[in-house]
C-alpha cells in the first residue's frame, strides 16, 4: 500500500514540475515495458532509428528536388566507382528515360571524379555516410520495385538483403570477369557492348606548371604510390626509391603525386595535380607509374606511358585477382598500359620491365 501511495505522489510531483504531456509520455513508456515484450520494443527502436530516419532523409531530398526526381548513388567511398558510374550514366539515363536526377556523393575525391563527366554537372548532391546508410536501409524496407532511389553498385545493390546481391566474391576475376562487367551487367543492367561517355579535362596552365617546376616535357614521370583502399597491402617505399634513382639516372624528372598529408618519395618533387588536369599533365610529361587505385581509372584516358602496379593481397577482391578484376586493359578502359603484380622477390625483373616500357623499348 505504501509503495502505491509513493507512486501516486511521484506522479503528482512529475505532473506539477513537467506538465501533462511529459508525464503522459512517461506513463505510456512504463506501460509499454510491462505490456509489450522486450523484443518488440527493440524492433520498434530499430525501425525508428533506421527505416523512419531513412524516410526523413528521403523526404528532404524529395522536397528539394521534386516528386519525380530519381536519386542515384554507388559505393559511398571509391574514386574509381564514381569514375565508372560517370562512364555509363548517360546510357543508363537514356534507357530509363530519366531527366530529373541527383547523384549522391560524400564530396572530396569522389565528387571530383564524378565532376569529370557532363552528365554529372549540376546533379551532384553531398550526403553524410550516416544519412546515406539510413537511406539505403529505407530503400531495402520499401522494396525493389517501389522506390526511386537506385543504388548502382557493382555487387551489393541491396546491402541489407544479401539474397539480392552477388555475394560470392570468388566470381571477381574468374574467367576474366572484371569490375566493369559487374557494373554493366548487375549495377546498371546495360548490354555488354554499351559505349561509355568521355570525361572532360582542363589543360589550361599545364605548360606554365612544367616551366615553373622545371619539369621536362616528354621526360617527366609522375609516381602515385598511395592508395587508400590498399593502405595495408602497399608496395614498400624502398622499391619506389630504387625506381626514382634509376629513372633519374636515365635523365627523367620524377615527381610524386601528393594530396594532403601524403609524403613524396625521397628525391622526387612533391606535386598535387587535380583530377581535372591530370590527364593533360601526363600527356605533356609522358609517364605515369602508380599502385592500382581509383586514380588509375582516371589516368587511363591519358596517352602517356602508363605503368600500373597491382598487389597480390587486397581487401576488396580475392587475393591474386587484381589484374584480372581491376586491370585497365581487362576493364576496357585502355589497351596501352603495362600492368604488373608486384613481388618483392622479382624486383630486379620488374624494374627492368618498367624502364624498358617507359623508354619505349
Amino acid at each position: 500500500m505504501g509503495r502505491f501511495i509513493r507512486k501516486i505522489k511521484g506522479g503528482i510531483r512529475c505532473l506539477r514540475e513537467h506538465g501533462i504531456r511529459y508525464t503522459a509520455k512517461l506513463l505510456i513508456k512504463e506501460a509499454a515495458k510491462r505490456i509489450l515484450p522486450e523484443s518488440f520494443i527493440l524492433l520498434n527502436k530499430k525501425f525508428r532509428d533506421n527505416v523512419l530516419a531513412g524516410f526523413e532523409v528521403y523526404s528532404d531530398l524529395i522536397e528539394e528536388y521534386g516528386d519525380d526526381v530519381t536519386i542515384l548513388g554507388c559505393a559511398f567511398y571509391g574514386t574509381g566507382d564514381y569514375y565508372i558510374s560517370g562512364l555509363f550514366l548517360p546510357e543508363w539515363l537514356k534507357k530509363n528515360i530519366i531527366s530529373n536526377y541527383i547523384f549522391l556523393t560524400p564530396g572530396g575525391s569522389e565528387k571530383k571524379a564524378a565532376e569529370l563527366f557532363p552528365s554529372m554537372y549540376g546533379h551532384l548532391q553531398n550526403i553524410q555516410l550516416l544519412n546515406y546508410t539510413k537511406l539505403r536501409i529505407f530503400r531495402t524496407f520499401v522494396g525493389v520495385n517501389r522506390q526511386n532511389f537506385v543504388y548502382l553498385h557493382h555487387a551489393f545493390r541491396f546491402p541489407q538483403n544479401p539474397a539480392l546481391n552477388i555475394t560470392d566474391n570468388q566470381l571477381m576475376g574468374l574467367h576474366g570477369l572484371n569490375m566493369v562487367d559487374f557494373y554493366l551487367t548487375y549495377g546498371f543492367e546495360l548490354p555488354e557492348d554499351t559505349q561509355h561517355s568521355t570525361p572532360v579535362f582542363d589543360s589550361e596552365g599545364i605548360e606554365e606548371l612544367f616551366l615553373g617546376n622545371q619539369l621536362q616535357i616528354g621526360r617527366t614521370v609522375l609516381l602515385a604510390p598511395n592508395s587508400t583502399g590498399l593502405s595495408r597491402c602497399g608496395i614498400p617505399e624502398k622499391f619506389w626509391k630504387k625506381l626514382t634513382t634509376a629513372l633519374q639516372d636515365r635523365g627523367y624528372t620524377v615527381c610524386t603525386n601528393c594530396s594532403e598529408n601524403e609524403r613524396p618519395i625521397e628525391g622526387t618533387l612533391p606535386i598535387f595535380i587535380p583530377y581535372k588536369k591530370i590527364v593533360p599533365f601526363l600527356n605533356t610529361g609522358g609517364g605515369y607509374i602508380g599502385i592500382r587505385s581509383g586514380l588509375c581509372d582516371i589516368i587511363s584516358a591519358s596517352s602517356c606511358k602508363k605503368v600500373v602496379l597491382h598487389t597480390y593481397k587486397s581487401k576488396w577482391w580475392p587475393d591474386g585477382k587484381s589484374v584480372e578484376y581491376t586491370g585497365l586493359k581487362n576493364m576496357g578502359l585502355c589497351n596501352d598500359t603495362l600492368e604488373i603484380e608486384y613481388s618483392s622477390l622479382q624486383e630486379k625483373m620488374l624494374l627492368e620491365k618498367i624502364f624498358n616500357f617507359i623508354a619505349g623499348g
